[in-house]
């Protein structure tokens, strides 16, 4: 059975919190390092969650943003 952490999920709740929608249907989500780390994630981790706006009416392309550190790999 597949298990998603619950760090994750408060994540994916704070993602659908702070969606950016535009006219034109595209959604969009900026999360800073220090919403990562407050939620205790990794932008590997976050990266699960991209493919969650797709199921909301009326968003056509979407796309997540973070800044990660050089030593960063995702």
């Amino acid at each position: 059975m597949y298990e998603t952490d619950l760090n994750v999920v408060k994540l994916n709740g704070y993602i659908f919190q702070h969606i950016s929608l535009s006219e034109n249907g595209v959604a969009s989500v900026f999360i800073k390092r220090e919403i990562l780390e407050s939620f205790q994630t990794t932008a590997q981790q976050a990266s699960q969650l991209v493919g969650t706006l797709g199921n909301i009416a009326g968003i056509k392309a979407w796309v997540f943003l973070w800044k990660k550190k050089r030593s960063d790999s995702c």
